[in-house]
């Protein structure tokens, strides 16, 4: 089962073309380092295409940071890497969430036969993922999809995490099927 971290809430976010112009936030449980390298990772990612924010490093912000290149930007006890990523999955999330334009009605799932939803979630990834991130529907057996993602890299497990999560809920929403799950091929 797919879950989202909630150590953040987004509480208004401008994006246009896939790039961020503005984002704020609502911090739940974050400590002033945290919230430090939130803020430059706003302002890092700010006029950036989206589908390049999933490759950005740690390490890259990081060096980003510092004074000097012998000195870490954070003290070794500080290391929020896994936080890192799983923030930048978040704002992955809400980005896409934001730049999508939703249909009004669902598509009534329940009806379709399994030609008709196969080929409704290859129009719906087509539509909704593929302006960002190369999806493609590998398999579907009743209500679980098998997603292939075209990756031009490695990605971390919570930012593979927010964009599997993400055609999920694309799908749900579209199809009017709570039901549907997704596992993304690797």
């Amino acid at each position: 089962m797919l879950t989202r971290d909630e150590s953040l809430e987004m509480f208004w976010l401008a994006a246009s073309n896939g790039k961020v112009i503005e984002a704020y936030y609502s911090p739940k449980r974050i400590n002033e380092h945290q919230k430090c390298l939130l803020d430059v990772l706003i302002e890092f990612f700010k006029g950036k295409v989206i589908s390049k924010w999933a490759y950005v490093s740690y390490r890259e912000i990081e060096s980003f940071l510092r004074d000097n290149n012998d000195s870490p930007a954070f003290p070794a006890d500080m290391a929020q890497e896994d936080l890192f990523y799983s923030w930048v999955g978040q704002f992955i999330y809400a980005v896409l969430e934001n730049l999508t334009q939703w249909s009004e009605k669902p598509r009534g799932w329940e009806n379709f036969s399994q030609l008709e939803k196969i080929k409704e979630i290859k129009l719906i990834l087509s539509e909704k993922i593929d302006p960002w991130f190369r999806a493609t529907l590998i398999d579907l057996e009743g209500d679980e999809a098998v997603i292939s993602l075209k990756r031009d890299g490695l990605l971390s497990a919570p930012i593979e995490n927010a964009l599997a999560l993400f055609i999920r809920d694309a799908l749900r929403r579209e199809l009017g099927a709570p039901q549907i799950e997704i596992l993304l091929e690797t």
